[in-house]
């Protein structure tokens, strides 16, 4: 008899995203271990997300840093799938925030 992991999916669930920590979207994370984000479009110039973090649902978001110092980015283009940092790893909520205009995305995570 074969032992077998089973693995729960949360999502995709859809999000806009916008150029300040503010207005764009908190996304869950806690409940998953990693997680990938489809960017469907971008508007108003957006090329990169820059990765912020809060510690519940609606707190005020910190920029997320890695061990060397800098600012935890992606660079991004519409159509294409992103496979989330693994800086990101133990946030409770991340929110990505656009260096210009918005963004429709849709995020699923494995549990």
């Amino acid at each position: 008899m074969s032992a077998r992991i089973s693995r729960e999916f949360y999502g995709p669930a859809s999000f806009s995203l916008t150029n300040s920590s503010a207005t764009t979207a908190q996304i869950p994370y806690r409940p998953v271990a990693g997680g990938v984000l489809m960017v469907d479009a971008l508007a108003g110039g957006a090329t990169t997300l820059t990765w912020w973090v809060a510690d519940h649902p609606g707190a005020t978001p910190m920029q997320l840093y890695g061990t060397d110092g800098n600012a935890i980015t992606t660079a991004i283009v519409s159509g294409r799938a992103y496979v989330l940092p693994d800086g990101l790893f133990g946030a409770h909520q991340i929110v990505p925030v656009l260096n210009a205009g918005t963004a429709s995305v849709r995020f699923t995570g494995k549990c």
